[in-house]
């Protein structure tokens, strides 16, 4: 799961009320011409009466064989967990032909992609270079030292505490990608240090030939000092102190909430003193390679280089180191001693590279029987800071979980999707989901088009309590059946053990929604975001810990199985064009058309609040028309598909099929995958570059695009 420091878990809470699903039947046409005889030949299914009760059939055979998939499950953490999957490093390609080992013994068709994107590294990270090494290393390794005069203390820095994660091959120090290396004798600042208001010469000349320490709640100051220092020096850097995700004190089970205290790591999942988080630099809104934006990172691309992009020169001219609490309080010691003695010093080594290395795409494919030019996607990063056992390689194990028990279904039953179901491993999430963002922009014009729906397992456990599904609205109402199937449905208080919150942009599901406007959701059973994300503490020991029954990774992956192979064979697509209907109106109507005092124009706009409000008191009018007349059109095919029957052919429900998929896509902006450095999916965030009026306009188009795209007229008049 990617972040970056700036980013917060900012989930939404929607409520999502269940609805049934209804398949519809069809009939085979008899039919003279010898062409439209071999398209039905090619199209030709069960009628759906018929098909949803084998679905609900199938669904309950693939849920039986993942019923006992936990010790599966753990054997695929741990065997991922060994060793290192940093992107682009030597030890990285080993996960890589794990993967797709393990889909060519199930009989899978496996295919391969490669892009060169900006990586940053330490030199040590060689295939022949292990932590646990005896050989004395030739490279010296990236230090923090106080001294006093000649006497020096490492900083212990990312301190292994167990075997588990100490012996990970090919690990690398935490670092802040894409910031520069640092050597040198410095002195330390605190905040303290710094007055309320200075002018830049003397914030200048006071960072010059000085390490700031900064600890989590100081971000505001850190951003501050790196403009600074960006503009005026490179003789100085920044120790950023680690900050356990989950520091609030409620306790109260709410997902908003953090966790409650729990035992520091390795005896419970609490964070120790000892604990240091990988970052990762540049442009907030920056995905994928920043300098071929638009295009793949292939061997053709033309690259802009990396101060061509606003912010991105910023994140490689200034040093960031991240470092433990027990370091903080080992250097706010040494430089609180008033001894009368010499003062100390830091000395410094940070030698991190920049360069382009290869990253690699993994995909296997299951041929569609039917509609083999419909595409059902399931993906999850393969890549890890550390040893990654919770973030990715939940993610990773439920992945190719599903794909054994597809493959067993076919095996067995002889079953063949009637989509095409493509498994994707990504690479480069951490780094910006860089491995989805470069494929799909490879892509564009093929899955644009194709894909139905996408499916993201990206730390599925971090918790045993509740399943959090973020989904686009149009796919609650299935996921809901779904989940609602299962054995297990409602927790101790008779709750559901499931609950909705809105996509953000922190995994791969990202270029999906926002470039390509498909239906995509992303499934994890949670309690929080938990204290070591991101640590070299993710070991498969805190998986247990996460999953003490190892009940909840099963019950993820029975639904996440379960949902592919629905989205891959029902005959119309179980997407609710009311719930859809339902988010237009909560997102756009609530967040943007309402009067300006509510509260909510801001929370979108931000500082563009003021410019916003002149746009939307001029266009409100024809604004509020067009959502009247999108969801008025949404709620009405509903219905209209509740009417299809028997007498529906094949080619029919596909024409049914186009449309929903084009809905979402009617929001998408016209720019391939990023506008200025913003989302481009107008459901998903509202460009922030971009002239009010432009985005208000865009909005409105995409309204009207709406009602246009579910009528087969051109001469209707929305």
């Amino acid at each position: 799961m990617a972040t970056r420091i700036k980013d917060g878990w900012n989930w939404g809470r929607k409520r999502v009320m269940p609805t049934g699903g209804k398949m519809f039947p069809c009939i085979k046409l008899a039919l003279c011409s010898v062409g439209l005889v071999a398209l039905l030949t090619q199209v030709a299914c069960t009628p759906v009466g018929d098909a949803d009760g084998a679905m609900r059939a199938n669904r309950d055979k693939l849920r039986d064989l993942l019923r006992d998939s936990s010790s599966r499950l753990k054997v695929h953490v741990r065997e991922l967990s060994r060793t290192s999957s940093l992107a682009g490093s030597p030890t990285a390609m080993r996960h890589v032909e794990y993967v797709e080992n393990f889909w060519r013994d199930l009989g899978f068709r496996v295919s391969r992609r490669s892009y060169e994107v900006p990586i940053s590294y330490f030199e040590q990270q060689g295939e022949s270079r292990r932590v646990n090494s005896s050989r004395s290393e030739a490279i010296e390794q990236p230090s923090v030292s106080v001294c006093f005069a000649e006497d020096c203390r490492a900083l212990e820095l990312d301190k292994p505490l167990t075997r588990e994660d100490r012996d990970i091959e090919g690990l690398s120090r935490a670092f802040y990608a894409y910031s520069r290396p640092l050597s040198g004798h410095f002195g330390l600042l605190q905040p303290e240090d710094f007055a309320e208001y200075m002018s830049v010469e003397n914030l200048t000349a006071l960072l010059e030939g000085n390490l700031v320490l900064v600890r989590p709640n100081e971000t505001a100051l850190l951003e501050l000092l790196m403009q600074v220092a960006t503009r005026t020096t490179n003789n100085t850097g920044f120790l950023l102190v680690h900050a356990p995700p989950g520091n609030d004190e409620d306790g109260s089970g709410d997902p908003d909430a953090a966790q409650p205290q729990q035992p520091a790591y390795p005896e419970g999942p609490g964070s120790p003193d000892t604990a240091v988080t990988f970052h990762v630099g540049g442009p907030e809104d920056t995905v994928g390679d920043p300098t071929t934006p638009g295009y793949p990172s292939r061997w053709y691309a033309s690259r802009q280089e990396p101060g061509g992009k606003a912010g991105w020169k910023s994140a490689l001219n200034v040093t960031v180191v991240p470092i433990s609490v027990a370091d903080a309080e080992v250097l706010a010691s040494a430089f609180a001693s008033d001894s009368g003695t010499e003062r100390p010093h830091l000395r410094v080594h940070w030698p991190l590279q920049f360069g382009y290395r290869e990253v690699y795409d993994s995909c296997a494919e299951i041929l569609g029987d039917q509609e083999p030019d419909r595409v059902v996607l399931i993906g999850s990063h393969r890549d890890a800071w550390f040893g990654g056992a919770v973030d990715p390689h939940t993610g990773m194990a439920t992945l190719l979980e599903t794909g054994r028990a597809l493959a067993e279904l076919r095996d067995k039953t002889g079953w063949r999707p009637r989509r095409t179901i493509l498994m994707c491993a990504w690479d480069a999430e951490e780094l910006g989901l860089m491995g989805s963002v470069e494929w799909v922009e490879e892509e564009f014009m093929r899955i644009g088009s194709r894909l139905v729906a996408y499916v993201n397992t990206d730390t599925d456990v971090i918790g045993d309590w509740k399943m959090l599904v973020q989904s686009s609205d149009q796919l609650t109402d299935i996921i809901n059946q779904i989940l609602l199937e299962s054995a297990d449905t409602s927790s101790e208080d008779g709750s559901p053990l499931h609950f909705f919150y809105k996509l953000d942009d922190s995994s791969d599901y990202f270029s999906f929604t926002r470039a390509l406007g498909v239906p995509a959701c992303d499934f994890s059973y949670t309690l929080t975001l938990y204290d070591l994300y991101h640590t070299r503490y993710e070991t498969p020991r805190l998986y247990e810990m996460l999953d003490p029954t190892g009940k909840a990774h099963p019950r993820l992956a029975q639904s996440v199985a379960s949902l592919v192979y629905t989205m891959a064979d029902s005959p119309l697509l179980p997407l609710n064009m009311s719930a859809f209907a339902n988010g237009l109106r909560w997102r756009l109507y609530d967040g943007f058309f309402a009067a300006a005092d509510n509260g909510t124009g801001g929370d979108l706009w931000g500082e563009g609040e003021d410019e916003f409000d002149a746009v939307r008191q001029r266009l409100q009018a024809v604004a509020l028309s067009a959502l009247e007349n999108a969801t008025r059109a949404l709620h009405r095919f509903e219905e209209e598909k509740k009417l299809v029957d028997e007498s529906a052919g094949q080619l029919r429900l596909r024409m049914l099929n186009d449309k929903m998929m084009l809905v979402q896509k009617a929001f998408t902006h016209h720019c391939v995958l990023r506008c200025n450095g913003d989302s481009v999916n107008l459901l998903n965030g509202l460009p922030r570059n971009l002239p009010a009026e432009k985005v208000a306009q865009a909005i409105i188009l995409g309204l009207n695009s709406v009602a246009k795209l579910l009528t087969d007229s051109f001469t209707d008049d929305y």
